[in-house]
């Protein structure tokens, strides 16, 4: 059995790169197929656009799966300001078996952010939510954070976080708040 893949690329316009991949996985007692297109804009030295989409056909033990992928994004980056907003889903049978449990069978939209309010402090935020393909349930999230820097081996954050997940089958509705801390002490240059 053989592995191999590939991705190529070209750039038919200014700023904008579009590519296409393929993966094939031969295993004793499976096989599958990855097939993949992607593109890039930059549309400016600050705003990229950027949308994938790819889907998956395998046989393990002689029993057939498939499934898709898309994703969508907006990223914008200044010197004293980032964003990014993005969407994606992916079916439960989508991938070759190295897809992260949790991101299986969901939908989820979101958007980070960070601001540079110093140069030694910043506040970061996001907000997400997931939703379950199969069960219907939702996950969300919104967090907020402050990271200071006194010194090149001294920084620290502090900051909280809200998260509320809804049951599809109780339609139930659970919430926790955080508050988030920590900090970091480099020695020996940086070394430890």
């Amino acid at each position: 059995k053989a592995t191999f893949g590939g991705r190529g690329s070209f750039k038919p316009a200014k700023g904008l790169e579009v590519g296409a991949t393929l993966v094939h996985e031969g295993t004793v007692g499976a096989t599958g197929n990855l097939k993949g297109a992607d593109a890039t804009y930059q549309m400016d030295d600050k705003n990229k656009l950027r949308a994938e989409i790819a889907a998956t056909d395998r046989t393990i033990a002689n029993t057939p799966f498939g499934g898709s992928a898309w994703l969508g994004e907006v990223t914008h980056h200044e010197d004293r300001w980032d964003a990014k907003a993005y969407i994606r889903e992916e079916d439960g049978a989508f991938g070759m078996g190295q897809q992260a449990a949790s991101e299986n069978a969901t939908r989820k939209f979101g958007v980070d952010g960070r601001i540079k309010i110093t140069d030694n402090t910043q506040f970061m935020g996001q907000f997400y939510q997931q939703s379950n393909l199969t069960t219907g349930a939702q996950n969300s999230v919104t967090e907020g954070r402050v990271d200071n820097r006194f010194s090149d081996a001294l920084s620290a954050y502090y900051g909280a976080r809200m998260a509320q997940d809804q049951s599809a089958a109780a339609s139930a509705t659970t919430q926790s708040n955080q508050l988030l801390g920590g900090g970091a002490y480099s020695m020996l240059d940086k070394k430890l």
